[in-house]
């Protein structure tokens, strides 16, 4: 057994284990479900935070999402190596995916991709939302965590990458690049 947890109101459990699956559990540990498909060990299972949902992470390289009852609703197949761990937002609006193949990746709450967070020269062994979900963080192999925004929207996006080239940017480079206006704009 890989990981066990907890439902979010402690009245299911989750454990996922080498031999593929991932199962359910009540909270007297009585089984209620075997969540069956991967090709591959299951190396970590978490909830949503309302506890309507289940995502596993295996070492076939995908990730999938699950109804509480045990249900399969997706596979979150774009990794090349195996996935390390998942995780939804705390919104449960989105998930975070882990992989052995240098990346994570960002999926909406049904498991459509949104992002590649690439940039780790060693496999990702977890990736985690900040408590308000506007940021996430990721741990690789190669001695590196690293630090990512998710932006609401391309404006909230824009405005900070405005704001740091004011601040990197010389006078003189600022003007060739940019007019006078953006460069003389106070943050």
């Amino acid at each position: 057994v890989n990981s066990a947890v907890f439902s979010p109101d402690g009245s299911r459990m989750l454990t996922a284990s080498d031999d593929g699956t991932a199962r359910l559990w009540d909270g007297e540990g009585q089984p209620l479900a075997v969540l069956a498909g991967h090709t591959g060990g299951v190396n970590s299972a978490v909830f949503s935070p309302d506890g309507s949902r289940m995502l596993t992470a295996s070492a076939d390289g995908t990730a999938r999402l699950w109804d509480g009852e045990g249900q399969p609703l997706a596979v979150l197949e774009r990794h090349t190596e195996e996935v390390n761990s998942v995780v939804f937002s705390p919104d449960g609006s989105r998930v975070l995916t882990a992989s052995g193949d240098g990346t994570a990746r960002l999926w909406d709450g049904e498991g459509q991709p949104l992002a590649v967070l690439a940039g780790h020269t060693g496999g990702v062994n977890s990736a985690v939302f900040s408590p308000d979900g506007s940021r996430m963080l990721t741990a690789s192999g190669d001695g590196t965590a690293r630090l990512w925004h998710l932006y609401g929207d391309d404006s909230q996006m824009m405005a900070e990458a405005e704001q740091r080239l004011r601040v990197l940017l010389s006078d003189e480079q600022c003007l060739h690049y940019f007019d006078e206006a953006f460069c003389s704009e106070d943050e």
